[in-house]
């Protein structure tokens, strides 16, 4: 994918690179690490042999009886690996690269909007940099993963100072020296699957509106950057062949991180937890790519009818406040790399008000270790945060309105209902089976009755921060001409929900759903 117009350049790049493939090969350590990825997925998946889900196994058949492929148990294909993937010289894939790669059997496909300034290039042009591709000068490729340790130096280890369990639960939660707060359940859905979540009150609720663009986008420039001596390509090669994630955020109540790991690779996982609270660079060539790579995003998805009608909506639902402003390209002009690491740093800089959630397949003892040595030993400071209202309401009363964009004669219908709730179990176990009951109801009259939509979507939305509010959304797609037929139907069917109690069948229904899923 290349920015609009720069078909030519990003070819180029792209060619240059199998260019210096055929020339030069792969160097060893990148072959090194694409074979621990390898070998480290295919033991995962022996790992959770056991938990395979059908869908696997179905499309292995499909693949033995319509393309004769061989189908071997997975106890197979792990000793194969096993056996033979260390054995495969560099030199044997660096010529397959050669043979396979030709002038002879290329294709190129271009594909862009249908714009003035935006025509793809003559194809004499696209020859023209084919021809010279062959011709250019070239040095092989250098790999730069670094050697440093993920962390370094080590934190100062803490203590777990108070424990309690509930047993009826098998939850047992820590408390560490210096405030952090842990939650464990150990589980067996999954032979090989560690999740976590860690979360704080705060969020950008506590910042001023001139630094909620560079807050809001902090994770994700935390990310671009890079962590501790690691740039974001180097982190990426130095965890080759482990399987493990931690993705920071801040959101408007809260701050907070969640990832998973495989049970061999905790250790990394509270690793990478650290340096998230502790370890960021500055790096104004990655931030200026993460905002290039914004603004052609956001301009390509403006064009869209979908997203016009989505913006629409989120603009005049919450009134047009600030704070829920869909993105535009005009908004990542206000991104700020170092305004976002301060107040990251400010989110995070206090690690004595989260709470760590840990669930899966792991030993508690082991887990306690790196506890003590990880998140015992990040900063805290002895001070009691929560978030601000920043006076976000739904927008009051009865409200239409048209979005026209789009050439295809189709027509998206959302109808949306707002209030103040209640916030307890037994209002959202009574909002959920009312909408579950009226989702069977929609589709029964809309789509198979009167065959206007292919379906309905009826869904809640609650929120419970940082007032009581309740929202029922119910949308649909059809042609233009079916929308007040459709809308009519759909009136009618609320209103006798309103006057009259549900026939049982539904009821019914509603109750299987939710036993099967509660099963589940």
């Amino acid at each position: 994918m290349v920015k609009e117009g720069e078909y030519l350049s990003g070819m180029t790049a792209g060619l240059d690179e199998i260019e210096r493939v055929k020339r030069f090969g792969f160097t060893e350590p990148e072959f090194d690490r694409h074979k621990r990825r390898a070998l480290r997925g295919m033991e995962r998946r022996h790992a959770e042999k056991e938990k395979t889900n059908s869908p696997v196994y179905a499309g292995r058949y499909v693949a033995a009886f319509l393309k004769n492929r061989v189908v071997l148990s997975i106890d197979k294909e792990w000793e194969l690996y096993q056996r033979f993937l260390s054995e495969i010289p560099l030199a044997e894939v660096n010529d397959l690269a050669r043979t396979w790669i030709r002038d002879d059997n290329r294709v190129v496909l271009m594909d862009g909007p249908e714009k003035a300034g935006a025509a793809p290039p003559h194809v004499d042009a696209v020859r023209a940099i084919l021809d010279a591709s062959a011709r250019r000068t070239l040095e092989p490729y250098v790999d730069d993963s670094g050697d440093a340790p993920l962390v370094d130096p080590m934190p100062t280890p803490g203590k777990v100072v108070k424990r309690e369990r509930v047993d009826e639960l098998n939850v047992e939660t820590w408390t560490l020296s210096n405030g952090v707060k842990l939650m464990l359940k150990p589980t067996e859905y999954r032979d090989d699957q560690v999740l976590f979540s860690a979360f704080s009150k705060g969020g950008h609720s506590l910042v001023p509106d001139a630094y909620f663009v560079p807050t809001v986008s902090a994770p994700s420039v935390i990310g671009e950057c890079g962590l501790g001596p690691f740039s974001n390509t180097q982190l990426r090669k130095k965890l080759a062949g482990k399987i493990v994630s931690v993705a920071p955020y801040i959101n408007e109540h809260g701050e907070g991180m969640r990832g998973a790991c495989s049970a061999a690779d905790l250790e990394t996982l509270f690793q990478l937890i650290y340096l998230n609270f502790t370890s960021f660079r500055h790096d104004r060539a990655a931030f200026a790519s993460l905002q290039e790579r914004m603004k052609a995003m956001l301009k390509n998805r403006l064009m869209s009818p979908r997203a016009t009608f989505s913006d629409t909506v989120q603009r005049t639902m919450s009134q047009h406040h600030f704070r829920r402003e869909p993105w535009t390209p005009e908004m990542v002009d206000r991104m700020d790399m170092l305004q976002s690491i301060v107040t990251y740093k400010d989110r995070f800089s206090d690690a004595d008000d989260f709470m760590f959630l840990f669930v899966g397949r792991f030993d508690p003892s082991e887990l306690e270790h790196l506890a003590v040595t990880y998140l015992a030993g990040l900063p805290s400071q002895p001070t009691e945060e929560n978030w601000v209202d920043r006076g976000v309401r739904s927008a009051p009363g009865k409200i239409d309105k048209e979005v026209r964009k789009g050439l295809e004669p189709k027509s998206t219908v959302l109808r949306m209902y707002t209030g103040s709730f209640e916030w307890n179990y037994d209002n959202r176990f009574a909002l959920q089976a009312m909408v579950s009951a009226l989702r069977i109801k929609l589709r029964e009259n809309l789509r198979e009755d009167l065959g206007g939509t292919y379906g309905v979507s009826v869904s809640p939305v609650i929120r419970h921060y940082p007032i009581g509010e309740y929202a029922v959304h119910i949308s649909f797609s059809c042609a233009p001409e079916q929308v007040e037929k459709l809308l009519t139907e759909l009136d009618k069917e609320i209103l006798a929900m309103q006057k009259a109690p549900m026939a049982s069948s539904y009821v019914q229904k509603v109750k299987e759903s939710q036993l099967r899923q509660r099963e589940t």
